[in-house]
């Protein structure tokens, strides 16, 4: 069974002579055992972490090539300089160590000059009277907060509202991950990261319920914690009168004045057209005759619409 990684951990190199030492140096005071620190994925630069193995026998490392070279074919091994260039492979995936998957002795890390450096030993360290090993937290998402409904083309925060832990450092927050899921299908959303987002009510998901979900950067998504948002249809919320030259909003038409009406709607796309009957409530007729006005515009991208009709009455006319 694999085990964690520490500070101080013994390393081998397949092209190196001797033994090397992983140092750890961004000490994460909350994660440790016995008396040493807990290594991360990233845990790999050259003389920061990663010390020499003594001398190098590889012949990808141009310095050893060269020298072999000079000595006429034999091979001459040179002071080794580590080049590790990418993190170790594999990892623990699902516990993070300051932001990253935990290092375990099962791991590998690559030279560029072909050399295959591998643990020996994990680091872990025993001392009388040493605390225990304070294993590291894996964090959960348990709750998620948002709209129980929303209209298309609206922008709706969503926002992670409990944790497994009462403590959540901000660096573990921007490392959550969300997804949506409609119709049982994940959606195509652009990438979503942090404790909380907004999020574009999309028109095609109008009529539907979506689930909105989160996790931490190594967990899974989970459908029993998400939240639930029921898509409404398109809908006019406030119909008003203006002037039709200044634009302002009037309680009472005066006789010969010219005005227009105005929406404010949810769930139109901008440059929708969106129309609206206007009728009499005691089923009086307009100066045209007829019982029913119809007023339509465009939809702009802050789904107010003025209509392109003009209304003019001639006399007092109170808005209820």
């Amino acid at each position: 069974m694999a085990t964690f990684v520490c500070n101080g951990a013994k390393l081998k190199c397949s092209m190196g002579s001797e033994h090397s030492e992983l140092r750890v140096v961004h000490y994460a005071e909350t994660v440790s055992f016995g008396v040493e620190f807990a290594a991360n994925i990233q845990d790999y630069k050259p003389f920061t972490n990663i010390k020499p193995f003594g001398k190098c026998k590889s012949l990808a490392n141009p310095i050893v090539a060269a020298a072999t070279s000079a000595n006429f074919g034999r091979l001459k091994e040179m002071p080794c300089i580590p080049n590790t260039t990418t993190p170790w492979r594999l990892g623990k995936f699902n516990v993070s160590i300051k932001g990253q998957p935990a290092l375990m002795d099962d791991c590998k890390l690559f030279c560029a000059w072909a050399g295959m450096i591998e643990i020996t030993d994990d680091g872990q360290k025993e001392q009388m009277g040493a605390a225990e090993v304070e294993k590291p937290i894996e964090i959960e998402v348990k709750s998620i907060k948002g709209n129980e409904s929303a209209f298309p083309n609206e922008t709706v925060t969503y926002t992670v509202s409990s944790y497994n832990i009462s403590q959540v450092k901000d660096e573990d927050k921007d490392l959550i991950r969300w997804e949506v899921k409609v119709d049982g299908e994940r959606e195509r959303i652009p990438f979503l990261s942090g404790e909380t987002i907004e999020l574009n009510i999309k028109q095609e998901w109008a009529g539907k319920e979506i689930l909105v979900m989160a996790k931490n950067f190594f967990g899974e998504f989970d459908e029993n914690i998400c939240q639930k948002t029921k898509i409404e249809s398109k809908k006019i919320t406030k119909l008003y009168w203006i002037d039709a030259e200044t634009e302002e909003e009037i309680e009472t038409i005066f006789a010969n004045q010219k005005v227009r009406l105005c929406f404010e709607t949810l769930g139109y796309k901008n440059n929708e057209k969106v129309q609206a009957k206007i009728k009499w409530s005691n089923n009086k007729k307009f100066a045209n005759n007829s019982t029913e006005l119809i007023f339509s515009g465009i939809v702009d991208e802050k789904r107010k619409a003025i209509s392109e009709e003009i209304y003019e009455k001639d006399k007092n006319y109170n808005k209820t």
